[in-house]
Order: structure tokens, then sequence, then C-alpha cells
């Protein structure tokens, strides 16, 4: 009987250790994942910043103008140098790339590259 509750009490050590271990594991990946994520935005925040000089930039020059029309391309032509470098500088730290891609009208998330779809 004594050896019996040894071997449940072992047991249950046993049990306590692999849950310990399994928590510190899921403290870990949970610090990881937040790390990550505040990266993410920050990233994102810095580039809503650098489209929003772009559009006031562009919106300065539009209303400079005489003709006061914006130039679709040249802020596309902006908008994907700034995507690019972005990537670029994703990959040279290691980090994976989610980039948009078109479906359709509609813009989706694809990881690494960019493709044209429809």
């Amino acid at each position: 009987m004594v050896g019996d509750l040894k071997a449940k009490v072992n047991s249950l050590e046993q049990l306590l250790v692999m849950s310990r271990n399994t928590v510190d594991l899921l403290q870990n990946t949970l610090a990881d994942m937040e790390a990550s994520y505040n990266e993410k935005l920050r990233e994102q925040d810095m580039q809503l910043r650098e489209l929003e000089n772009t559009l006031n930039e562009s919106y300065q020059k539009a209303t400079s103008d005489d003709t006061s029309v914006l130039d679709k391309q040249e802020i596309i032509q902006r908008l994907e140098r700034m995507q690019q470098i972005a990537k670029t500088e994703a990959r040279l730290e290691g980090r994976k790339v989610w980039t948009p891609a078109w479906v359709g009208d509609f813009r989706v998330c694809n990881i690494v590259t960019c493709t044209l779809v429809g």
C-alpha cells in the first residue's frame, strides 16, 4: 500500500514537472508572439505615416498645379517602392514578409511573394 502511494506521488510529481515546463514554454511563446505583434504594429504605423506623407505631398502638388489632378501612377510607384523597401528590410532581418496581392479588385495577403491574380 505504501509502495502504491509512493508510485502515485512520483507519478504526480512527474506530471507537475511536465505541467510547469509546459506553462514556461507557453509563457515564452506568448512573450515571443507579443513581441512579434508589437513589431508588426510599429512597422505598420511607420508605413501608414509614409503613406500619409506621400499622399500629403501628392495633394500639395495637385493643389499647386493648375490642373489639380493627382497623378495616380506616381502615387502607385511611390507606394510600390515603399513596399519593396519594407520587403527588403524584412528579408535582411530574417522576418516573414506579408505583401498584398490583387484578386480581381480586392487585395489579399500573401506570404513572401506578391502575385497578380485575375
